[in-house]
């Protein structure tokens, strides 16, 4: 496993991910990601458990025009936690808020993010 605060380059030339999975009061566990896929794996530290699991990665793109979004990810919990980016942008925007519900995400931007907008997405989730 790729030490995690060590910056190694080809990492992201295989497009897989260090990824740090915790939760509160929980130990810590480390996996992968791999970009453009739906799926993570995540290994044991010794001693330690594993907190979460992916259930949804992906990119959404979208033409702006408001500073909110939402989307359709079949599956999503209200109780899911989702980190979100946005990879493209005509203009500076950035995320401001990300709200899981059944099946929808909502994202409010510091402001429209502009046509052609890409914004890459992953869902987490306790188990």
């Amino acid at each position: 496993m790729e030490n995690l605060f060590t910056p190694n380059r080809s990492v992201f030339r295989s497009k897989k991910f260090p990824v740090p999975i915790t939760a509160p009061g929980a130990d810590f566990s480390q996996g992968t990601m791999e970009a453009g896929t739906t799926s993570a794996s995540v290994e044991k530290v010794a001693g330690q458990t594993k907190v979460a699991q992916v259930v949804a990665m992906g990119q959404e793109t979208f033409n702006g025009g408001a500073i909110t979004h939402s989307f359709a990810i079949s599956g999503l919990l209200a109780t899911d936690k989702v980190f979100a980016q946005l990879q493209q942008s005509s203009s500076s925007a950035a995320v401001q808020k990300v709200t899981p519900a059944a099946t929808t995400l909502s994202l409010q931007f510091s402001k429209d993010p502009g046509t052609g907008s890409k914004l890459n997405y992953a869902v987490m989730r306790a188990v």
